[in-house]
Order: C-alpha cells, then structure tokens, then sequence
C-alpha cells in the first residue's frame, strides 16, 4: 500500500536505514511502486515514502529555499489554481509539487499545518531547526496514519505492517479491537488490532520533539469545525443550487489534469451525479464499470456514459475469482492491504477490481463513496427514519445508532457458543462500552442529524469506505468528491428534508446534466422522477423477483454470495492451524459451517468475516518472517 513510514529515536535509531528498508518494502506490494527515503547522519530519524510511480512527477522530500525543514507527502492537496500561485509567490503559476506547498503551508503557520487544509493527505516533515518530526493527516484521515511509541521510539506508517518491521514490537492481538471488527465490521475509535500501535485521529498532528523525546498529539482540523452551524434560511432553491456548484466544484479539484481520469460507475446515484458534472472537453475523463455478464449495470452505465458524452470501460468480470485457491488469496491481499482494519464479505471482489484498475490503466478514480451523507434517509447503514430517529431523546438516539452499526448478519450465530477463552468474555463485557466511548466524542448540543453525520465520518466513512478503498488505492489515485470539505459544511447547513429522497442528488444531475434522470437507477427498474403508482407497479415487483434470484447477474456481491465454493470455509477455517489458537470452539464452527452448507445463505457474511480473522492471525500474529 502506498504511503509513508519511518522510525524516529532521539537515543538514536541504530539500525534505522535497515528497519526503514523492510519497513519500506512492507508497503511497496507492487513492483512497479516507486520508492524514496532520507535519514539522519547523526541516526535519530529515517522516513520514506513509497508511491504509485506514475502518480510521482516531482521528487522527493520536498525542500524550501530559506528552510532546514523537508516533506514528505502521501495523496494529495486540492488546492484551486490561484491558491497554488500564491504559496508558489509565482504568477506566472510556476508548478510545485504538493510536498513542496505542504512544506510552504508549514513554514507560513510557523511549524503547524493549517487549519481545514483541503485535500486526501498524510504528511512527514522533519524540522532540523525546531528540531522536531510533524505527522500529520487531513480532516477526514482519508489517508490513515499509524504510530506505535516504544519508550524514545517512534514508529509510524501508512499500514501496520510496516511498524511491525521492528522486531522489538510485540505482535498480540488487541482483543478488544477484534470484538469491534466482529460486531460493527471496522475498529472503533483510533484502536487497531495491535495492542501497541494507535492510528492518528483525523486532521490530527504528532509532534516529536528531537531534544527530549517526548511526543504531542494535536488535533489541529478537528471535524467539530464543520459543524454546528446555523441552518440555511434562504429558500430551498437557492440552498440546492449552491450545493450543485460546490459539488461540481468538488470534481474538479480531485481531478488531475495532466492525467487520465476516471469515474468509478454504477447504476446508481452516487456515480451518476458525478458523471452529471464532468465536462470531457476540459478534461482526460472516461468511465469505469467492472461486473456480470448481461448486468443491468452494464446497460445503464452504458447510457449513462453516452449521455455525458464520455467513452465508458465495461470489465466482465472473471468467474474464476470463485475458485477456492484465487478466492482465499484475493481475501488474504484485502486483508493485508487493510490491515485486517476492514471486515467484508466481498473482499475478493474488491481486490479483483482494484487489480482491474491497473489492468486498464486508470490513474486518478472518483468514486462515490460518501454519497451516503447527502443522503441519509438512503445511507446504507445509517439511513435515517424521520418519523422515528427524529423524535427520539438524546439516549435513545444513542441506542438507535448503535443499533445501526451493529452487524446483524451475526444474528443467527450464537456467539457464546462459538468464541471461547479472552475473545469471548471480551465481546460481550466491552462492545457498548466501546460504542458509547466513541460517541461521547460527538456533541450532544448538536441537532441528531448532525450528530448522525458527525459519527458518520469520524467511524463509518473513514473506517469502512476509505479503509476498504486503500486497496484500490493500491492500484490508483483515489477520490472522493462527496467529503469535500465546502460541499460537506453547505449540506450540514441545509435543513434536513432537503437530504432526504435524493433530493440533493438529483438536484445536482438536474442542474449539470437533467438526461441523466432519464436513465433507470439498477436496483429499482424504476425512473428517478416516479410517482408513488410507478414506484408501486414497477420498484416493489422487481424487489420480490430479485430477492426470488431472477436478477442475481444484476449485482457481483450476490453472485459471489451465492457461488462462492462451501470448501473454502472448510480448508480454512476447520483447518488444525485455525482452531489450534483456541479462539474458536471446533464444535460450534463445525455447525455453522455445515448449517452454511445445507443453504442459510445469511451465514456467508459472519464466515467471511472468520476467513479474514485467520487469515490476519496468519499474516500478523504467526508471522515467522518477522523483522527479517
């Protein structure tokens, strides 16, 4: 994966340039990544960073004229074009690299980095002069940062793996972030499933102060600065059209000129609002839809793409990711690439696209994820019912919210059963416990939409979607116009029925490209401007004959659930090797599985999710390699 990583020892590193090298090599998954690195003479820092290689047209660390400091960075900044003109001091545009303004932004706010800085960044910048080591991310944490501290020593990078290069860290798993994958599918907070390495809070800063050793966490760009608010008064059409603008806006900051471009395309409304706004005569842009033959979605994104006028990529995907060896070994990628921080049922399609990508050489990818904010009556996961959600009191908005992170595909598995030793008591003494720890961190002054919103993308957004995209982000730039910081503070500020039904989506497509409103969304059949009969006669028969299997070509998550060969659970998960470690009783496993077998599909989601806890253990606990 991509990124950043380095060891900072104000006793001195030692074997700093050689930890460094297998920390490096930790990240750099593909041969084609490119690498770069910078230490200390005196021995009390190496860092480096490892990049996508096409993605890299200007060296680095970064340096400054007038600075000791230099930077490395991770992602990049989403600056207008008359912002980089004045960090440059050059009219006439002179082109910097993103380190390069990083480090100037640095230097302007005196050692910090700025408040609310746009962009999807993690950022390194050693400071000989203030004799100090900044690592910083952006608002969001689009870009995640690790760090373990080990008396003097600090080690950071942008995936576990890769601080567990130092032998002397202990490899134990921390049972209480494991209970949260189990139960909400991600690690709450800024736990990992390391006991001893932290992952750095959004838009936070570490400070390691070269003299004494000593490290501060700040966090400079905190999310409580996007909210709070006064709602938008002005009529709602206004409100609407300047959330269009913004959002159009939004694309276009992510996007790179200089490069190829594209949008991440399905059937939906997500994409399809990004399509409404991209403008192919300005921009290198074209679209990317990887799935079944004879989907719907290909049709659609098809007509989609034709009516934004933009050439569009259709990949029929392979069958034989289903096949047990491919589908354990794309599994046991997406859990490496992720660092086990992301439990999902579709890891192997995950990673075969991310893999397509690459395939059909496509540098910089929007995507939607994220829509599900402007959107929260439809946000899978946290949809939001008015009539109920709205109405209820602060404790019980707690216990609404909690509901809807909990995995209920877990529901037919009794647990007490199936856990034994540490992991079992541990899942059911510290799960809420863990819930309410991070929910106290959203105000409770806030109205519950935002609190909604507020715990949406510090955990859910961060943790689920950009976790589950840093294995895209493996292959390609990813962006995500959705978390636009103006775009996100216009919709907090927007009153609340103008986010329900679409109606910030489909006013966005309305005012950039109305066509698109024309074109079916892939899971209802139905038009984006139906009335309620429409609705009726068309949406809810197609939900019956999809649940029925008539449409199962339509969606490759279904396909896999219902293909995927019942002997990978077997060959894994009722292997010596995984019930050996006495996590899981054989007994209870043994049901499961063959419960599985004789056709509840609802257990292929809690399987998966076993699948992935061996296969992390394998990865990160087993770990014979370690530090060699």
């Amino acid at each position: 994966m991509p990124g950043l990583a380095g060891v900072v020892d104000v006793t001195g590193v030692g074997d700093g340039d050689a930890l460094l090298e297998r920390m490096l090599a930790a990240l750099r998954s593909q041969d084609w990544h490119g690498v770069e690195r910078c230490s200390d003479p005196n021995g009390q820092w190496a860092v480096g960073r490892v990049h996508l290689g096409f993605a890299s047209a200007f060296r680095q660390p970064a340096r400054t004229a007038g600075s000791e400091a230099f930077a490395f960075v991770s992602g990049r900044l989403h600056l207008e074009a008359h912002e980089r003109r004045e960090l440059a001091n050059d009219p006439a545009g002179g082109e910097l690299g993103d380190a390069e303004l990083l480090l100037r932004i640095y230097e302007k706010n005196d050692g910090r980095l700025q408040s609310g800085l746009r962009g999807s960044f993690s950022t390194v910048v050693v400071d000989p002069k203030r004799r100090s080591v900044l690592i910083g991310n952006d608002t969001i944490g689009q870009k995640p940062i690790y760090y373990a501290i080990r008396g003097k020593r600090l080690l950071f990078g942008s995936t576990v793996s890769a601080i567990l290069q130092d032998s002397a860290l202990p490899r134990r798993m921390n049972r209480e972030a494991m209970a949260d994958l189990l139960e909400y599918r991600y690690v709450l907070g800024d736990k990992t499933l390391i006991e001893d390495v932290s992952l750095l809070a959004p838009g936070a800063s570490l400070f390691y102060d070269l003299r004494s050793g000593e490290v501060e966490v700040r966090e400079d760009a905190s999310l409580d600065q996007w909210f709070g608010a006064d709602v938008d008064t002005r009529p709602p059409a206004t409100v609407l059209d300047e959330i269009a603008e913004l959002f159009s806006t939004a694309v276009r900051r992510v996007c790179d000129e200089s490069r190829q471009n594209t949008v991440s395309l399905s059937g939906g409304m997500d994409s399809r609002a990004i399509m409404s706004v991209i403008r192919p005569d300005e921009l290198r842009i074209n679209a990317f839809t990887s799935g079944l033959r004879g989907s719907v979605d290909e049709k659609i994104t098809r007509r989609i793409a034709r009516a934004a006028s933009c050439e569009s990529i259709y990949d029929e995907m392979d069958p034989t990711i289903l096949q047990p060896a491919n589908y354990v070994r794309l599994t046991r990628d997406a859990v490496a690439l992720t660092d086990g921080m992301r439990g999902s049922s579709y890891h192997p399609m995950t990673v075969y696209m991310a893999e397509q990508f690459h395939t059909f050489g496509l540098n910089v990818v929007l995507t939607g994820h994220g829509g599900e904010f402007a959107k929260l009556d439809r946000a899978y996961g946290f949809s939001l019912s008015v009539e109920r959600d709205m109405a209820a009191s602060p404790a019980e908005f707690e216990n609404i919210v909690f509901d809807k992170m909990s995995d209920h595909s877990w529901d037919p598995v009794d647990r007490s059963k199936l856990f034994t030793g540490k992991l079992a008591s541990i899942h059911h003494d510290v799960l809420r416990a863990s819930f309410e720890r991070e929910f106290q961190k959203v105000s409770s002054s806030l109205p519950l939409d935002q609190q909604l919103s507020y715990f949406f993308l510090r955990e859910f957004f961060r943790k689920h979607a950009v976790l589950s995209n840093r294995i895209h982000g493996n292959f390609s730039e990813i962006e995500y116009p959705f978390i636009a910081e103006d775009f996100v503070r216009a919709v907090l500020r927007a009153p609340l029925e103008l986010r329900l039904d679409h109606r910030i989506h489909r006013h966005i497509i309305q005012s950039h490209n109305p066509a698109l409103l024309q074109i079916p969304i892939s899971d209802t059949r139905v038009r984006l401007d139906a009335g309620r009969l429409e609705r009726l006669l068309v949406s809810r028969p197609y939900g019956i004959l999809r649940r029925l299997g008539f449409f199962e070509a339509d969606v490759p998550e279904h396909a896999i659930t219902k293909r995927t060969p019942t002997n990978v659970f077997d060959d894994v998960l009722l292997a010596p090797r995984c019930l050996d470690r006495g996590d899981l009783d054989s007994t209870s496993l043994k049901q499961i599985v063959d419960r599985y077998k004789g056709g509840e599909s609802a257990l292929f989601h809690p399987l998966n999710c076993l699948l992935a806890l061996e296969l992390w253990n394998q990865l990160y606990i087993d770990a014979p390699d370690q530090g060699q």
